[in-house]
């Protein structure tokens, strides 16, 4: 899935970017709303199959350890 999500990507810039592609605009946002949802999906079953864990936190979000 990670490699499909990698192309879709590549293919959106390339849609977007060079003239001579012949994307209509409509297919531009349904390939961008398909990534976006494949991005996801794939998020999701990455914390799924690690019990919730596996993201970084933000560093502002982190206490300096002290208890007050």
């Amino acid at each position: 899935m990670k490699k499909q999500l990698k192309q879709l990507k590549k293919t959106i810039e390339l849609a977007e970017n060079d003239p001579s592609c012949k994307y209509t605009t409509e297919e531009i946002r349904y390939m961008k709303t398909r990534y976006r949802q494949l991005r996801n999906y794939i998020r999701t079953a990455t914390k799924m199959q690690q019990n919730g864990f596996g993201f970084n936190v933000p560093a502002e979000f982190m206490g300096d350890g002290s208890t007050d």
